[in-house]
Order: structure tokens, then sequence, then C-alpha cells
């Protein structure tokens, strides 16, 4: 930057760029050393400390969740979650065998051409009426086994849907009691702690220790400073500071250590602070309290003491004026990110609605993409465009050869015949190669919708990831329950809805989007369900099986090979540390993968089976990930499991949305028969919407809708409806807290996290507030010395204003030398 110097007359004078030696700093770096790496890898991982003091590995099989509770209530309820998920799955996929096995063995008419295997699953392999049939009475027959199947299969599915929402209610109850059993055995220093925000600026540790000693013995106090927004800057300088000691330490090339400086404009009041830590304005308190009753008191009495009359201090200057203290639990401080803890609501909506805005464009364009790829299927004719032309499959060939002559009669006439006779009948085979050759287009299409669907939720993954280290969150917990809720949402939207939406034919008022389907018909069936299928397939592998056969590996690896390629410890040991779990990105994954297979299951019960084995996979892959390669994440909370509970009904929700649909679909289960005019052959009566709500799938799926609906109000507030019901909550954590002090508790090591507010001792933020110290009071010496000099000229006169002289030219270029030579050392 360039300062500004003030002489006696108030002249003002650039004197070129002020750098700064962080000396402190640098001379605390370290040089790289293998062993110290490798242990700072151990630590920082999750492992158990053996009789001679060695950091080993948890086994693989016979680790509890419970265990895995200790460093996080947040990462046990997350396994707890993918584990009882499954066992649901399970007993879901043994129902729903009964209709996967019976559409495979349904009688299938031959002029039905169904292009994939995994269609055979589907209620698009119901048996149905021949297109050349005329008798009606036999078409009745096939209306009244269609009906009675239809009967089995929605009572087989209202029993599978009161399952799941039974499920959402036993595992509320029993995260609940898991929290209470992990809060009890795994206290933190948020169990004894409040965050107060409503102190003036100027507040003093002595003055908030006066003004709550009354609540009981008080254990730390420490007050969060307003950093405006420029704390993450210091990171940088930090890491130079640093290097410049490492170079020095190691002497690699020591003539330019010598000239090794932080960025020119380091002393910018617009880049860094010119106060120390200490001296900073304060946001919030964090207060300690040695008892847990003595928060639980004194957070009793908030709502009467939001208007408190704290203006009673003798020291304070505004002793007429009243505040509003707003008091709550504050996060762990190994979760707490304070350089966001400044911001207001406000400015994170400036931040977040940007953002937000990114990401829906992503999902327009993933829209697009879908759209685009199956822009194919328009030039094929539909099973409404075949049935129309009046097609007889049962033709010879050589009468199809002679009476069908346009593209379109040709490519009917090949769909309704029998797949074997197509392909390994030469002459069918030669007079249908234009079939065949679609058939081949439309399954690499239906693969490509599903890669380009895994490959848009890994997109959104990386966006929703990358951009969210800009939105400013309070806590780590804060950022990954957005991070899951808005992954949740924007990915089931790109899996389920997408594709279903970019195949369907429906008004929008201004423009109509040219899908190929009204209704779910077997065609659809045969396109986009096999689609979801292969997407639901490929989520068993992605993300979790790439990382632990392929990222793992590398990272063994990399460690072997690139570990001297590093001359700091600081930079070895942020290199051999593993990579972080992120627990947000991982569960919204296996939510959308419940969601997505729930809500097509009626239609394909097949996907119920491929979640069971889904999360199987899932909740192994991630074990193994977390005992041997990730890092310890940090201590997270429940609120993310809260927020899953409560989602869990929204899945029935969409369920029964998509049944109503299927089973109410006439081509698949007519609801009546009668003769063509024009044809004479049997075709599906008119549906009116009267007759699907009188249907009694649709009445079971409304109820199951309502019932739904009222579960998520109640879980919504299920904390009350658990303390009322349950008697557990009233021995676990609240006792622990009463038995033991806070100061017993920190002493014992028995604390999770870390067991103090203070931010000079948070491993994530002291270097950082070391560097913000060093700088400030670098920038206080140097303009100290500098007004000294102004003040005291060397010469014995001021820095001259007339520059014309060259007898005073003279005088200044001494003058500003020897503020250079302050400057430079």
């Amino acid at each position: 930057m360039d300062q500004i110097c003030t002489n006696p007359n108030n002249t003002e004078k650039k004197v070129g760029k002020i750098p700064v030696m962080l000396t402190t700093i640098a001379a605390k770096a370290e040089i790289a050393n293998l062993v110290q790496a490798k242990l700072y890898r151990e630590q920082t991982s999750i492992r158990y400390n053996s009789e001679n003091e060695d950091f080993l590995p948890y086994p693989l099989c016979s680790t509890s969740l419970k265990t895995l509770g200790k460093y996080g209530i947040g990462l046990q309820l997350y396994f707890t979650f993918i584990k009882q998920a499954a066992i649901l799955f399970f007993f879901l996929s043994l129902l729903s065998l009964y209709p996967s096995l019976n559409n495979y063995f349904a009688k299938k008419t031959q002029e039905d051409y169904i292009y994939q295997t995994l269609t055979y699953f589907t209620l698009a392999n119901q048996e149905r009426v021949s297109r050349l049939e005329t008798d009606i009475n036999k078409a009745n027959d096939l209306k009244s086994k269609s009906e009675n199947c239809l009967e089995k299969y929605w009572i087989l599915d209202f029993i599978m849907n009161f399952i799941f929402i039974g499920f959402a209610f036993v595992y509320a109850w029993q995260s609940k009691k898991t929290v209470i059993q992990a809060g009890g055995n795994n206290l933190s220093i948020s169990d004894f702690a409040i965050e107060i925000q409503g102190f003036p600026p100027y507040i003093t540790s002595e003055e908030v220790h006066d003004f709550f000693i009354s609540y009981g013995e008080i254990a730390e106090i420490y007050l969060s400073r307003i950093y405006k927004g420029k704390l993450p800057k210091y990171k940088k300088i930090y890491e130079i500071a640093y290097e410049f000691g490492i170079r020095k330490k190691t002497q690699f090339h020591f003539r330019k250590t010598k000239n090794i400086t932080l960025p020119q404009n380091i002393l910018d009041n617009k880049i860094v602070l010119d106060q120390t830590h200490d001296e900073l304005l304060v946001d919030k308190v964090f207060l300690v309290f040695e008892n847990a009753e003595s928060k639980e008191h004194c957070l009793r009495y908030n709502a009467m003491m939001k208007k408190s009359s704290f203006w009673h201090s003798q020291s304070l200057k505004r002793k007429d004026k009243e505040i509003i203290l707003k008091m709550q639990t504050p996060a762990n401080p190994s979760d707490i990110m304070w350089e966001n803890l400044e911001y207001n609501y406000l400015d994170i909506l400036k931040v977040r609605i940007p953002i937000l805005i990114v990401t829906i464009a992503v999902i327009i364009l993933s829209f697009i993409g879908i759209y685009g790829i199956k822009a194919y299927y328009n030039t094929i004719p539909s099973e409404h465009d075949c049935t129309e032309l009046n097609i007889d499959p049962s033709i010879s060939i050589n009468e199809a050869k002679l009476n069908l002559k346009s593209t379109d009669e040709i490519y009917c006439y090949c769909k309704w015949k029998v797949i074997n006779t197509v392909i390994y009948n030469n002459d069918v085979t030669d007079y249908c190669k234009d079939c065949i050759h679609a058939y081949y287009i439309l399954s690499t299409i239906n693969f490509m919708v599903s890669l380009c669907i895994v490959a848009v939720n890994s997109l959104l993954k990386l966006i929703i990831n990358l951009l969210s280290k800009y939105e400013r969150f309070r806590s780590k917990t804060d950022k990954r329950n957005y991070i899951f809720v808005s992954l949740f949402f924007l990915m089931y939207f790109n899996t389920a809805i997408t594709t279903l939406v970019a195949n369907s034919n429906f008004s929008l008022g201004i423009s109509k989007l040219q899908g190929k389907y009204t209704t779910l018909t077997r065609g659809w069936y045969d396109d986009v369900g096999y689609s979801l299928t292969v997407t639901m397939i490929v989520s068993i592998f992605s993300p979790h099986v790439f990382a632990l056969l392929i990222l793992w590996p590398i990272g063994i690896l990399k460690r072997k090979l690139c570990s001297r390629c590093f001359k700091s410890q600081y930079k070895l040991n942020k290199f051999f540390r593993g990579p972080s779990f992120d627990i947000s990105d991982s569960l919204a994954q296996a939510l959308v993968v419940v969601f997505t297979t729930y809500t097509y299951s009626a239609g394909i019960p097949l996907l119920i089976i491929i979640c069971f084995g889904s999360l199987i996979l899932t909740y192994w892959c991630n074990k193994v990930l977390i005992l041997r390669h990730n890092r310890t994440p940090p201590v997270y909370s429940y609120n993310l499991n809260t927020r899953l509970v409560f989602f869990l009904p929204l899945a029935v929700v969409f369920h029964c949305l998509f049944a109503v649909l299927a089973y109410s679909s006439s081509e698949i289960f007519p609801f009546s028969y009668r003769k063509s005019d024009e044809t004479g052959h049997i075709i599906s009566g008119g549906v009116k919407i009267v007759d699907v709500i009188k249907r009694d799938s649709t009445i079971a799926n409304g109820i199951i809708i309502v019932l739904s609906l009222v579960s998520m109000l109640i879980l919504r507030n299920f904390d009350v409806i658990y303390k009322k019901l349950s008697t557990f909550h009233k021995v676990s954590a609240k006792n622990s807290c009463d038995l033991y002090s806070f100061s017993q508790l920190k002493e014992s090591g028995k604390l999770a996290g870390l067991n103090t507010y203070n931010i000079y001792e948070n491993p994530a933020y002291k270097n950082l507030i070391h560097a913000l110290d060093s700088v400030a009071r670098k920038h206080k010496k140097i303009f100290s010395e500098i007004d000294a000099l102004i003040e005291n000229p060397p010469t014995g006169t001021p820095r001259a204003e007339n520059n014309d002289s060259p007898g005073e030219n003279e005088k200044n270029a001494e003058w500003d030398g020897n503020i250079r030579e302050i400057i430079d050392t």
C-alpha cells in the first residue's frame, strides 16, 4: 500500500510500499519430518491408544456405532440411519418379491415388443387383451383377472406404506434416545455453555462475570470479536510467513530468503486489521458455567430477562439505556466458524440468493440435456401411433413387404413382433433392420440418460460444496445442514423428476413439452422406467465404491511417493491427513436413493431390492473409509438427523402420488372394454377422473397421503412428544451433567471436542489469530517510529515543501531514506 506520512505542516507524501516480516511465526516453522507427519495422520484419524500409547485403528466389523458416537453424535446417527434403513428395505424387499416375480412371469401377449429385459419386472409386463381380439367376453374375463391382481398389489402397497411410516416413528424414537444416551456419555463444553448476543461492543469479561455470577459459578468467559470479514486473509499471511521460516532454516535459496516478504499491500486496512485480537470490538459472549444446572437456570429465565437493566456498572458510559440479551445453547467450539459469527441473516441472504440461482440453472441445463438426448424418441412412432395405423403383426413377412410401404408402418409391424423372431429370422431381420437399429440406439440413449443424471448429481455436489464456502455459515453443522437439504432436493429433482418431466407431454400454458407420454403406458416403463432403474443400479456403486477402490489406494500411493516434495511440516501434515468425511453429501445421496426407489416402487418393485443393496454397500464402504482412510470429522450435532426424520414421510407421499398414476393406467389395468366401430377389435374404454377417484387403490393411497402429512407435523414436534411419553430422557444427559462439574470433566479428558471457546487454543484458528496479532503489532511499531521520525527529523528541520531547490531536495532524500530504513528493518 502507498503509505501516507504527514509532516508537521500537514502535507502528505507517498513513501512507497511497506513490507512486513512476521518473524514470530517464521521462528516457529518446523522442517518436514516424515515420522511426525505419520503421527499427525494417526492423531487426526479415528484411532484408539494402546497400552504402549500407540495409535491403533479400530476393527472394522466389531466397532460399534456407540464407539463412533464418541467422535460426534452426528456421525453415530448417520451410520444408525443407513443401518436401520437397510433393515427396513430388507423387509420391504421380501414383500416386493411377489409383485416383481408376478410381473416377470405374467403371460405377455405375442405382439408386445419390450425392448429392455428389466421391463419384465414392471407393471408393463401385465397380461393384456390382444390387439386383434374380437371376443368381448374373453376381454371381460381378462379384466377380472387384472382387477384381482391390482387388488393384491394395492393392498400389499398399503401395508408397505404403513411399515415405512412406522419406521419413521421408530427411528425418530430410537435416534432421540441415542442422542440422550450420547449426551450423558459424551458430554461437550456446549452442555455447560450459553451464547449471548446483545452486549455492547466494548463489554469486558469482568462486567459479564458480574452480571451472570448470580446464576452459578462461572468456569470460562470468552468474548467473540468482530473481524470485519478479514480473518480468512490471515491464512495466506500465516502460510507465507511460515514458508519464510522454513526457507531460512533449511537455507533454501538463502539469498532470496532475505527478500521474501508478505504482499506489499499487507498493511492496507482494506486487507488486514490494525488492531490485535483483544483490541477488536466484541460481537458475542460465550459463557461456560461449572454446572449444567446453572446453565438451565439461566436459560429458564431467558424470557423474563429479555430486557435487562444492565447499565448499573459505574465503568459504563450509557447507564440509562436498556439492552436486549439473546441467549441460546452454542455449538461446540470445534464446530463454530468464527469468521462468520458477525454476519446477520440479511448478509447471508445476499450471498445465498445468487448461489441458489446458479444451482437452479444447473438443474435447468440438466433438463435441457436430458430432453435433448430424448429428442430422438420423437422421430419414432409411439404405441398410440402404431395403434392408429392398425397394423396386423400376424401377417407373414411377404405380405408385410407387399402391403406396408411407409417407414412408420414397417417400424410398427416389427415392433409388435416377438424379439427372437426379429433377431434370429434372417428374412425378418433384413426387413426390420431399421427397427433393430432403433432398438440399439434407444438402449444407448437410455444408458446415456442415466450417466447424464449421475454426472449432473456429481456436478451439483461440487457446485454446492464449492459455493457453500462463500455463504457465511455460523457453524460447520449449519453448513452441513444447508448442503444436505440443498443436495437432497436438487439431486432428487434431477434424478426422479427431471426424467419424468422430460418425457411427459403436457401443457404449461405458453409452451408445450413434447414428450411421448401423457400417461404411464407400457412404453413408459420400457423407456423412462428403464432409465430410472439403471440410474439406481449405478448409484449402488457411486460414489462410495469409487472412493474405496480408487481414492483410498491412490492416497496410499501418493503418501509413499510424494512425501519428500514438502519442505515444511505444516504442508506435509496437511498432505498426510486423510480427506474429510462429508456426512451431508453421503446422507443426501443415500436419501435420494431411498426417495427415488420408493417413489417409483409401485410400478417398478425391483427398485426396492436395488435400494437394499445400495444401502448395505453404502454402510460398509463408508465404515471402512471412516476407520481407515478419512480424518476425524468435526463434532456434528444431531440437527442433521432431525431434518432427516422430518423428511421421511415425504417419501410415502411421493410414492402414493405415483401409485395413483400407476394403478389408474387404463392400458395396464383397464376400467372397461368395448368394440371398436371401425375395426371390430376390442379396445379399452374411456377413462373419467371420477372413475380414477372411486378406485379402491386411489382411496387407499389418499388415506396414506393424509396420514403421511399428519406424521410430518407430529415428527416436527417430536421432542415434546418424546418427553411426555418417555421416562428415559430424565436419566441420562442431565444426571451426568449434574454428577460432574465442567472442570472435573475437562481435567479427566471426558469432554468431546474442544474444551474451551478460547480461539487461541483452537487448532483451526490459532495460527490465523497469531498472524493477526503479529501484523497489528508490526503495523503499530512501524507507524509509531515513522511518527517519531516526523516529529524529530534527522536534519533538525521538517521535510521541505518546496522541491525546486536542489538543497531542499537533498534534505528530503535524506529524510525519506531514514523512513525507508525503519520500514525495511
